[in-house]
């Protein structure tokens, strides 16, 4: 029999161990990809190395934000642990964890793309690199969202917990964890698409900048549902029916949850798909540019509504 001790320590080296998993491998792509734009162009080598080491700071972030939710699930621990308060840290682990690793390796593929970019301008690599910067910080949004529920979770635990607690704590985990897959992979493609096209197109950059920000933040909202219903999750009390079993009582809440979590992904990537395209398009004809901001905003409202309908049904699941 697993030992919630066990559980604990487990729940607190899954968090960085899975941060730390993401970032080393989006380190390695980025670096990479600038080596090897640096031995394309030779003359850009001080533009790429610049742009390279703020890209590698901003993947590092989320193994750093990692970092301290481990060292307060091991500082914070309760005294006597219990299987309900270990389940309960392991929620905080699985949404931090999965969270950093999925944005350290999609910020990777925009810091490639970026010096891909400056090794083809590098007189415009200041503008490149802003635009880099901005649009990784963005990316980190998801794990910041996983690392404030997972702390709003674990300092409301108390030590008299019960487990159907602890489970619906652990659903909600889960669900951050997959909800910020979708948006960061979006975000990812998105992003990598401007920084490539301003490279492309340098003279777009007045149209591709605020583009790609309100594209970015449409990317964002799934993740935004999650934290949202993670936060009404978390203060809607289980039923206390005595004749309900604890599968009764904690199926809805579980399956609300993952229906976020999942619901999440497709419209997420979806969004970076469409909005991907419709950089390259803004940039290659200003004339249509209005018409481009409007056609991309109509498809992601739609994309943005099949997450509503989850949403709708998660709400009914668990009232």
């Amino acid at each position: 029999m697993i030992d919630p001790n066990f559980l604990h320590y487990f729940s607190a080296s899954l968090s960085i161990g899975l941060a730390v998993l993401g970032a080393g491998i989006g380190l390695g792509i980025a670096g990479f990809g600038t080596l090897q734009e640096m031995m394309r162009q030779p003359l850009a080598h001080g533009h790429c190395f610049r742009a390279m080491l703020i890209g590698l700071a901003l993947i590092e972030s989320g193994a750093i934000i990692a970092l301290v939710m481990t060292i307060i699930l091991l500082i914070f621990a309760a005294d006597v642990m219990t299987w309900s308060l270990a389940l309960t840290e392991l929620s905080a682990a699985l949404a931090v964890g999965i969270a950093a690793a999925t944005i350290g390796l999609a910020s990777s593929f925009v810091v490639k793309s970026a010096t891909r970019a400056i090794a083809r301008e590098p007189h415009f690599s200041q503008k490149i690199t802003t635009l880099m910067l901005i649009t990784q910080s963005i990316i980190e949004a998801p794990v910041m969202f996983s690392f404030i529920i997972s702390l709003i979770i674990r300092f409301n635990v108390t030590d008299t917990i019960d487990l159907a607690t602890s489970l619906k704590f652990l659903a909600i985990g889960l669900s951050m964890a997959l909800g910020c897959i979708g948006p960061s992979i979006g975000q990812s493609i998105l992003a990598s698409s401007s920084c490539f096209t301003l490279g492309r197109f340098k003279d777009a950059y007045s149209r591709l900048f605020p583009f790609t920000l309100l594209s970015q933040a449409m990317i964002e909202t799934p993740i935004a549902f999650c934290l949202l219903f993670g936060f009404y999750l978390i203060y809607t009390p289980l039923p206390s029916n005595p004749e309900s079993s604890l599968l009764g009582i904690i199926t809805p809440f579980v399956l609300a949850s993952l229906l976020m979590g999942i619901a999440s992904i497709g419209p997420g990537i979806g969004m970076g798909y469409i909005t991907s395209k419709s950089i390259i398009q803004v940039a290659q004809n200003p004339a249509i540019y209005q018409t481009m901001v409007k056609v991309t905003l109509l498809a992601c409202a739609f994309l943005e509504a099949s997450l509503i309908y989850a949403l709708i049904i998660g709400l009914f699941l668990v009232t």
